[in-house]
């Protein structure tokens, strides 16, 4: 499962913009139906002894029409998880980072940057964590912990007007939500979660060499009025008994057949009615993953081998139902972006890590952290 990453920095007051920026270029802002990929690549410099200088985060986009890559701000700061998502139709970018540089135990607070004029504002206050973020009909959606949520990280709708944000329970304490994706096609907003207590339940049993597993829940969540709908499936990436309906395995019995468990599994998102997709790994130390698909109408999964991937970083699904496009890494060292068509098996190279290495002043080492795709 994807897991809340902190960086101890402190935040920069200054923010820089690449002298490339054309924050009054207007030629695709107006047009309807504008679909791009919105994309956070984040750099530490090991060389940097200020604090306020170690992390430079920057946000591009890719036009999916004219398949150019565009850098359209940078900032130089800290922030517990350097996440973010372009705006380009409203000439936005949100993005998250440290509340107040003279406070340690800050958290992070949300920025807007305003393309055309540069300025930048708060959104929320600080004393939060924002672990995901992404966009959809005029609204900001996040994995995001705060007094909102009473400390516990949840879904949750935020106004990027006025930065109300609105956990999808409130008074729940005990559901801890890992990522989500949002489905372009319908509104529809696929989430994993777990139950705190029941995590804790299964590391108190592990202790005394008896082990319950954790469920994990994939749910469905209508954006229209943010409500959650269904669980869609349960799973466990713990060693297990069939405690749970869709368990592929029994301690009792021979019988085994393919199922999400004992599999640490993230960035789930839905491919099509039958079908979703998700990333992988048999713990969070396998560097081997592996996109999965899986079939919510008889539980079962099955992997879709790309030939030449080494790594997948992580992916979005198409509205057209049949192209991803995903972070990777190939056998022979190559990383970037790429396409790949599922019913026709092409793989396409977007663009190389390169293209973004230039931007980053020489960092060698720069890390892709979000990637979310936008129709506008």
């Amino acid at each position: 499962m994807k897991k809340i990453i902190v960086w101890l920095l402190m935040l920069s007051l200054g923010a820089t913009t690449s002298s490339e920026i054309q924050t009054n270029d207007k030629s695709i802002m107006d047009e309807s139906d504008y679909a791009y990929l919105s994309l956070t690549y984040t750099s530490l410099n090991s060389e940097a002894t200020n604090f306020n200088e170690q992390r430079t985060t920057s946000f591009y986009l890719y036009d999916l029409k004219t398949n150019k890559l565009k850098e359209i701000y940078t900032y130089v700061g800290a922030c517990e998880y350097p996440v973010g998502v372009v705006d380009y139709k409203n000439a936005k970018v949100y993005y998250s980072v440290w509340g107040d540089p003279s406070d340690a135990s800050a958290g992070d607070k949300l920025q807007v940057y305003d393309i055309k004029t540069g300025k930048i504002n708060d959104i929320t206050n600080y004393h939060h964590v924002f672990n995901e973020l992404d966009w959809y009909n005029n609204a900001l959606y996040g994995i995001v912990g705060g007094k909102e949520s009473n400390g516990v990280v949840q879904l949750a709708k935020i106004d990027p007007t006025t930065g109300e944000i609105q956990p999808i329970f409130s008074n729940n304490t005990d559901s801890v939500y890992l990522d989500f994706s949002i489905d372009h096609n319908t509104g529809e907003i696929i989430t994993t979660w777990y139950s705190d207590f029941a995590r804790r339940r299964m590391d108190v049993n592990q202790e005394n060499g008896k082990i319950t597993p954790c469920p994990f829940f994939i749910s469905s969540v209508d954006t229209s009025d943010f409500s959650l709908q269904s669980v869609i499936y349960t799973f466990s990436d713990t060693p297990y008994s069939s405690l749970f309906d869709n368990y592929g395995a029994d301690a009792d019995s021979s019988e085994v057949w393919e199922t999400a468990n004992n599999l640490e599994v993230s960035n789930v998102s839905r491919l099509n009615d039958d079908i979703l997709l998700f990333i992988g790994r048999e713990s969070v130390l396998d560097q081997q993953a592996k996109l999965m698909m899986l079939n919510i109408t008889d539980k079962t999964t099955s992997e879709i081998q790309i030939p030449g991937v080494a790594t997948y970083y992580s992916f979005v699904v198409s509205p057209d139902q049949q192209t991803i496009f995903a972070n990777l890494q190939l056998q022979d060292g190559t990383q970037g972006v790429f396409s790949y068509n599922i019913q026709t098996q092409e793989l396409k190279k977007l663009f190389d890590i390169n293209e973004v290495l230039k931007d980053f002043s020489g960092n060698k080492s720069v890390t892709p952290t979000t990637m979310q795709i936008i129709i506008q």
